[in-house]
């Protein structure tokens, strides 16, 4: 969306939220904007989604709108639709007793809104707006947002001791922000990082996705490494993530390059983790089996391409063909994300870098070479894959006579090299040629050369 697109669509799911809150004071109710809503609205961030609260019990929210969700009954949250936005519409609630420095035991409604504030994380997200745009912030906010500090509303202690994932989340404002965890909260996170271990490892890698994909990613991964976090949690996740001289550096860095897949190759080399390594921490990490194959390939995508060009850094055809190789064994998006680690590097041959590239080579105009052709190779890879090759198994079993067996695969995937490469054209009577060519004559050896 532009600009201005953006600021039309928040004005709108304003509106709406209003109307919400309009129908609740109409019935004598309370009710009022609360959260990172209202926070970013102070800081003239895009507001994503708003939050209500109101002293309405949930059973008669539920009754008062057309379209609702009973999101979450027990904790008092409905959702109300209206128009094309959604509004999470909580009644004002206190929380007693949490269960595994995580979740509240019981949670008690209460009639006003201080209380309902006094629940929440930081002081830069328990303000309150009235349907006038009043400001509500009885634990000074605002006066933190000016001061640009991350704070605990209350006590750090006794918040983080409620939910030890707020510590993460301190760090995440902080990045975000750009903001400074003032030092008692900051103190308290570090005394009680080991309160990380009753977290469940689906929210830590929530915690760290939306830091390593936020544009303050070097900032957060600083913050972790200086909490030591990481090594507190249930799965003793990132082990070796530590304050190394690889990390130092990403962090300087890491902002420039594009949000994806090329920062989760930056970090597991900075961390000094070999593909195999990696996996195990991305299964401790709860990713999926997909996102962890694409992020373990793209590690191994570049640590093969690194050894391939030290070795034959001046061979522009051989480098070139190995590329489109990649391309084939890793998928695009894995070279992709190579494509954005080297990037990365060659940008830091201002640096005093010690790492897999040394300063020669980040200077080498070779490497400039493959930044500015790579988009031109892959866009010449038309085939990657046998399902788009313009010949299928069963022909090629016509072709050659043959039954089924390993020698299809190997001849497949020889079809696939020679297309990717430009080695031949992805036409069906050439490949129909060179299959006879190449195999023909070994029809009755029952092995492909």
């Amino acid at each position: 969306m532009s600009n201005h697109l953006d600021s039309h669509w928040v004005e709108l799911m304003e509106q709406g939220a209003l109307h919400v809150m309009q129908v609740l004071l109409g019935k004598g109710h309370r009710a009022f904007m609360v959260g990172g809503c209202v926070r970013d609205r102070l800081m003239n961030v895009q507001v994503k989604d708003i939050d209500i609260a109101t002293s309405a019990a949930p059973e008669t929210v539920l009754e008062l709108f057309d379209k609702v969700i009973p999101t979450g009954l027990q904790h008092g949250t409905v959702t109300v639709l209206y128009k094309q936005f959604s509004y999470e519409v909580t009644t004002f609630r206190k929380e007693n007793e949490y269960v595994n420095h995580r979740h509240p035991k019981t949670v008690q409604f209460v009639d006003e809104l201080h209380e309902d504030l006094l629940r929440r994380d930081f002081t830069i997200n328990a303000m309150a707006l009235d349907v006038d745009a009043q400001l509500i912030d009885p634990y000074d906010g605002l006066e933190d947002i000016k001061r640009g500090i991350i704070r605990c509303v209350g006590n750090a202690h006794e918040r983080f001791e409620e939910d030890a994932l707020r510590m993460m989340r301190a760090i995440r404002f902080a990045a975000r922000f750009r903001f400074r965890i003032e030092d008692d909260t900051w103190k308290a996170a570090l005394m009680l990082a080991p309160l990380m271990e009753h977290i469940a490892m689906e929210r830590v890698r929530t915690e760290w996705e939306l830091m390593l994909q936020s544009k303050e990613a070097g900032l957060a991964i600083q913050l972790l490494a200086d909490s030591g976090m990481l090594k507190r949690t249930r799965n003793e996740l990132a082990y070796r993530f530590v304050w190394n001289e690889r990390i130092r550096i990403i962090t300087s860095w890491i902002d420039q390059m594009p949000i994806g897949l090329g920062r989760w190759g930056i970090w597991a080399w900075a961390s000094e983790l070999s593909p195999g390594v990696l996996r195990t921490q991305l299964q401790r990490m709860t990713c999926s089996k997909h996102q962890a194959n694409d992020i373990v390939k793209s590690l191994q995508a570049f640590l093969e391409w690194y050894e391939f060009i030290c070795n034959h850094l001046h061979e522009e055809d051989a480098v070139k063909l190995q590329w489109k190789r990649g391309i084939v064994k890793y998928e695009r998006v894995c070279m992709c994300a190579v494509l954005e680690m080297i990037q990365i590097f060659h940008r830091m041959n201002s640096e005093s870098f010690y790492g897999p590239f040394s300063i020669e080579l980040l200077d080498c105009s070779r490497i400039e070479f493959v930044i500015s052709s790579s988009k031109v190779w892959d866009e010449e890879v038309k085939v990657t894959n046998a399902r788009e090759l313009a010949i299928s198994g069963h022909q090629v079993m016509q072709i050659l006579k043959k039954t089924p067996g390993p020698w299809l695969s190997e001849v497949i995937n020889h079809l696939i090299d020679v297309t990717a490469i430009g080695e031949i054209p992805n036409h069906l009577d050439v490949l129909e040629s060179y299959i006879q060519l190449t195999w023909g004559e070994s029809a009755d050896d029952g092995h492909a050369h």
